[in-house]
């Protein structure tokens, strides 16, 4: 992510932090304060946003309960798709599962 963000020079040339964590990295409260915050100081007349994963966002979310989000928050939705291979991917998932 750092690369395709920071490799573009930002998104249409505006302001972006990228802040990578590592897996199962365990988040407190004021730590997603501090980064909301950033990005809402950051976002200028028209707000900023953060982008998480869908991963992320369900322990960011036990964290935020009922809090009011100064920025939104954007966890995008992915998909993949088989440029070739998919028979032989799915025979294999099949025999995996039954």
């Amino acid at each position: 992510l750092r690369e395709a963000v920071e490799g573009k020079g930002g998104a249409g040339g505006e302001e972006v932090h990228v802040e990578a964590k590592a897996d199962h990295h365990g988040y407190s409260w004021p730590e997603l304060r501090a980064l909301l915050g950033m990005a809402e100081s950051v976002g200028g007349a028209g707000g900023g946003a953060v982008v998480t994963t869908e991963k992320d966002w369900v322990k960011w979310a036990e964290l935020l309960e009922g809090e009011e989000l100064p920025v939104p928050v954007l966890r995008p939705v992915l998909s993949m798709r088989f440029v070739s291979g998919q028979d032989a991917v799915e025979r294999g998932l099949r025999g995996l599962v039954g």
